[in-house]
């Protein structure tokens, strides 16, 4: 192979990189530990959600979400949450963690929050 440019070594490098991550990527994520959370109701944000579901997650990622025909895939973890409610995280849009700047006080909250089921906030900074 002759290259022109120095562009086409470089794309030629770039994209070499980038198929061997991608396969690195895709071998990583089938050996990585699923779980399977099964039996829960999902609400999602379209009101069509599922009832008996399966959620597969992978790492900290879900996988896949499916209905009760959804087939378990061999050596997950199986977490059984029948009766349960499975949502998508909330948002708090208006909290006020920098007023007072307390460390401390920032991460009980946010601990809270979590268990709540929020996910995310949004800092209006402080008033001081």
């Amino acid at each position: 192979m002759q290259f022109r440019s120095l562009s086409d070594v470089l794309c030629s490098v770039i994209a070499v990189v980038t198929m061997t991550t991608g396969q690195a990527a895709l071998a990583a994520a089938t050996q990585t530990p699923a779980t399977a959370y099964v039996g829960g109701s999902v609400l999602n944000t379209s009101g069509d959600g599922w009832s008996n579901a399966t959620i597969l997650v992978r790492g900290a990622k879900i996988d896949s979400i499916a209905g009760s025909s959804a087939a378990t895939p061999e050596g997950v973890l199986i977490v059984h949450v029948d009766g349960q409610y499975i949502i998508p995280g909330l948002i708090n849009s208006h909290v006020h963690l920098a007023t007072l700047a307390n460390p401390n006080d920032a991460r009980a909250y946010l601990r809270r929050e979590l268990h709540s089921g929020v996910t995310m906030v949004r800092d209006m900074a402080g008033d001081v």
